[in-house]
């Protein structure tokens, strides 16, 4: 599942779009609804200029977080979706070895 936010973040740093409240509280309306393992963030250019995706991390929270917004982002979403998964495999091997 995907969820968009209506935001920009330029190369020069500034904000031409900022992420605005009411897309915020619609954010965490979807992502609430959603009830997701992780969520993992991605904005572009965000690296330069973190505000907006400092704002869209604490509105998700508490959700864990996988990485951050980079080039490698298919990386990111791949952990995002990955590692509550294999988390619980790690486990359910870990307590077949204890037995």
């Amino acid at each position: 599942m995907r969820f968009g936010v209506a935001e920009r973040t330029a190369s020069d740093r500034q904000h031409p779009a900022p992420v605005s409240d009411e897309e915020l509280a619609r954010l965490r309306e979807a992502v609430q609804r959603a009830r997701p393992e992780s969520v993992a963030i991605s904005l572009l250019l965000s690296f330069a200029n973190p505000v907006n995706e400092h704002r869209v991390r604490k509105t998700c929270a508490p959700c864990p977080f996988r990485g951050r917004s980079t080039v490698l982002i298919n990386a990111y979403l791949a952990n995002a979706y990955l590692a509550p998964r294999m988390q619980h495999d790690l486990q359910w091997l870990a307590e077949a070895l204890d037995a």
